[in-house]
């Protein structure tokens, strides 16, 4: 006498009962049904987030919407650090509820770093070396700034110290960067001495370099150690510092002949 019926589409149904009592007497009545139609509530969203983004939920198809996390409206702003499970009850106009799930998928964070020279001579290049991630974009300062390279290796001659940021970016399009900083060392500033710019043939010469640590000169001179020059000509003194930085600077010897004797006798 008080059945349960499910209906599976919407629409008008005319139902009709009949009773009868133990005599065999019996009645027919009829009730009209309307059965409403559900939502079609859906979540409009991609789903898949880089770790540490905001990602946004949201729901169509009904009227008001609350969410698996209490909160209402079309639009949820979430934060996911794992994947998670969502879901939304919509309300229609006609007072029906559908609901609506979705799981998001989050990717993690690629784990960019740098290696190479943190120092450069003035006048040299060196090299950075950018790794953990899939694609790579460096630029100038600790902002970035525009991209100046891409690739893994970038090869630089700064003139000054200068901050480099590389960004690297995960197969899954997420996102990383990383900053190194580039000191630039001066050159030392190299003097060179010779015992005497002018000498006969036969006497000899010390060459000395001052302002650096250590001293190669061509012409297989020795530093500050006399020796003989043969004829004029220019010795170029390659001079490093404690630093590590290299400089040069030349300098011109004249080697004048001996004069000829004769003895007249």
């Amino acid at each position: 006498n008080n059945p349960t019926v499910t209906f599976a589409n919407p629409g008008t149904y005319v139902v009709s009962m009949t009773s009868t009592n133990s005599g065999g007497a019996s009645n027919t009545s009829t009730q009209s049904i309307v059965v409403l139609p559900l939502p079609n509530v859906t979540i409009l969203s991609t789903p898949t987030v880089c770790m540490g983004s905001a990602f946004n939920l949201i729901a169509g198809g009904a009227a008001s919407y609350t969410w698996s996390s209490n909160q209402t409206g079309s639009v949820q702003v979430v934060f996911p650090t794992a994947n998670t499970s969502f879901s939304v009850v919509g309300t229609g106009t006609n007072g029906c509820v559908n609901y609506a799930a979705t799981t998001v998928t989050v990717f993690p964070l690629p784990v960019v770093q740098v290696s190479g020279s943190g120092t450069v001579c003035l006048g040299s290049s060196t090299s950075l070396l950018a790794s953990g991630a899939v694609n790579y974009a460096w630029g100038l300062g600790a902002a970035g700034g525009n991209t100046i390279a891409t690739g893994n290796i970038i090869t630089i001659s700064p003139t000054i110290s200068t901050i480099y940021r590389v960004s690297g970016w995960s197969a899954q399009g997420c996102k990383d960067s990383v900053t190194q900083a580039v000191n630039v060392i001066p050159l030392p500033q190299v003097s060179v001495y010779a015992s005497d710019s002018s000498v006969c043939l036969g006497s000899t010469l010390t060459l000395s370099g001052a302002g650096a640590n250590t001293y190669s000169w061509t012409g297989g001179v020795t530093n500050g150690v006399p020796f003989y020059p043969s004829a004029s000509a220019s010795y170029t003194v390659t001079a490093t510092a404690s630093n590590g930085c290299k400089n040069t600077n030349t300098i011109q010897i004249v080697v004048n002949p001996t004069p000829t004797v004769i003895a007249v006798t």
